[in-house]
């Protein structure tokens, strides 16, 4: 039973000391339009900015019109 017990906690310890993914849970986007281009400027819900991120841009009938990072 000892050894049980010893082996469920070690396989715990492992698990909880495995690297985790961490989600976003929040986006603020902000867009703007000047000599026709579009500008945004986001950052994760931290203050953190996003670096890298892809943009999608839809029409109301679901096409994409424009697409950068």
């Amino acid at each position: 039973m000892k050894k049980m017990i010893c082996l469920a906690a070690g396989f715990l310890a492992v698990l909880l000391s495995a690297p985790q993914t961490t989600l976003a849970h929040k986006v603020n986007l902000f867009a703007y339009a000047d000599a026709g281009k579009i500008f945004t400027e986001s950052y994760f819900s931290d203050g953190k900015f996003i670096a890298g991120g892809k943009m999608m841009v839809y029409d109301s009938q679901n096409r994409l019109i424009l697409e950068g990072v």
